[in-house]
């Protein structure tokens, strides 16, 4: 059992990006009184905000909250927002970011390579060994890392279609096709803390399969992985979804459809020698979003669930061998 420790992501990683021209509403200006409905992006808070109270020229919507309704991060943000759910503006099916007259690796930032292909590259992170990429709909991801002397020290890719359910010819021919969601990188050995050291994320689709655009981001999550111990095979997953499903008197059903979180529930064997360190850690991120997740290889199966720690005990212990309960509340 893993938990990824998140390095956060921020301006620095991205040094050279024009944030106002890559988000998908205009900056605010502090210049200009704003009518109710409109829509802007606030840089200071990487948040998109809609106007409910008309403004004065100057009233900002960190500091006027009562005038402006935060409805979401900005759209160049949303990988690394700490929400899992996509919505229409994480989707990337088309070249949303003008990347026009820039080079293929310019600089690190979101650079629409082609019309099927975006690749997220970061700099400057630190210390990393793994990278997690969630509730993504795509054929692909690759994850490749530049040392700080341009050398490739690591290169994975993960295809989203599950063929492992084909068995035979009918199963090929005539079988639903099912694609991961959810990729899980380790092996990396990126001590990224310079510029010159880049992380490249690329996330595609392809004509090889049946998976159209457009491509959907859930969240990026880039950091340390760390060992909790051996998860039994019992691990529960639960899917919590917020849509309202009404009935009238009349038998009439009506479905909103609204986002969902994954929890889950592990029981988790641990050596008693780590019993006090496991704690440590699990008491200083719980109130941080991380991917717990058993094995990389079960976590690109779907049972990587990012969020935070709701409930963690020990339940039973041995000379050798402490025993605990860990409850993760998914992020939506």
């Amino acid at each position: 059992m893993k938990v990824i420790k998140p390095i956060k992501v921020t301006e620095t990683n991205w040094y050279a990006v024009n944030f106002n021209q890559m988000s998908d509403y205009a900056a605010w200006n502090s210049g200009v009184a704003y009518p109710v409905g409109t829509i802007r992006c606030y840089l200071p808070t990487k948040s998109q905000y809609k106007c409910i109270i008309a403004t004065n020229a100057g009233e900002d919507p960190e500091a006027f909250p009562t005038k402006w309704a935060r409805i979401g991060s900005m759209q160049i943000w949303r990988p690394f927002d700490g929400f899992i759910s996509q919505s229409p503006a994480t989707v990337l099916g088309s070249s949303t970011f003008d990347a026009t007259g820039l080079g293929l690796w310019a600089f690190p930032g979101l650079i629409s390579q082609k019309a099927n292909k975006f690749t997220f590259s970061l700099t400057g992170l630190g210390a990393f060994d793994t990278v997690a990429v969630l509730a993504t709909d795509c054929s692909q991801v690759r994850a490749y890392f530049y040392d700080q002397n341009g050398t490739k020290q690591t290169d994975l890719t993960i295809r989203a279609l599950d063929d492992t359910q084909i068995v035979d010819a009918w199963d090929y021919c005539f079988g639903d096709l099912t694609y991961r969601r959810d990729f899980v990188f380790e092996g990396f050995d990126g001590w990224g803390s310079t510029n010159l050291s880049q992380l490249y994320i690329e996330i595609s689709y392809d004509a090889l399969t049946t998976f159209e655009a457009p491509i959907g981001i859930g969240e990026i999550v880039v950091g340390q992985s760390r060992e909790l111990g051996r998860c039994h095979s019992d691990a529960k997953i639960q899917l919590v979804d917020y849509s309202k499903k009404n009935i009238d008197e009349y038998g009439t059903v009506t479905i909103v459809q609204r986002a969902y979180s994954q929890n889950a529930s592990f029981e988790i064997e641990i050596a008693t020698v780590d019993r006090n360190r496991v704690q440590a850690l699990i008491t200083s991120l719980r109130a941080t979003p991380c991917v717990y997740y058993p094995t990389a290889g079960d976590a690109n199966q779907g049972i990587a669930i990012y969020g935070y720690v709701k409930d963690y005990n020990t339940t039973y212990a041995t000379p050798d061998r402490a025993y605990a309960a860990l409850e993760v509340e998914g992020m939506i």
